[in-house]
């Protein structure tokens, strides 16, 4: 049911995305979500948000989630040698990830408006750390 729940959200940021102008939510409520959890469920939101995003805004398919998975693998390797809650460790990981992944879906070109968003969300995602994990372990 929890894990139902979950992914439907994901799924709606995903449609929110692709039908707005609106930055990569979808892959910072997974990494959020990578982050949090111990389960397998980040895996398969990502590969799900990943598919539905490539179709919905018609890029090729499997690009959004190989970058999704790639990702969430990295921070699931990284969050036992680090303190994955600290406020630094949530910081770079969603900078790092949106970077990562804005520079895929532009066509591998690195430049300054893929470092303003993820800074900027990255930001947003710190000043909301504290209410995001009190609130993720009801739904886990």
């Amino acid at each position: 049911m929890k894990s139902s729940l979950l992914l439907m959200v994901v799924f709606l940021l995903a449609l929110f995305e692709t039908t707005t102008q609106a930055p990569p939510l979808t892959l910072v409520f997974i990494v959020i979500m990578a982050i949090v959890s111990l389960g397998q469920l980040p895996l398969v939101a990502g590969f799900v948000a990943g598919i539905i995003l490539d179709f919905l805004s018609v890029r090729t398919i499997g690009i959004s989630s190989l970058t999704f998975l790639i990702i969430i693998m990295t921070i699931m390797l990284y969050k036992r040698k680090f303190q994955s809650h600290n406020i630094l460790f949530v910081f770079f990981a969603v900078m790092l990830s949106l970077i990562l992944f804005l520079t895929v879906t532009n066509n591998l070109s690195f430049d300054i408006s893929s470092i303003t968003p993820a800074l900027v969300i990255s930001i947003i995602v710190v000043l909301f750390w504290s209410i995001a994990y009190e609130v993720w372990p009801k739904f886990s």
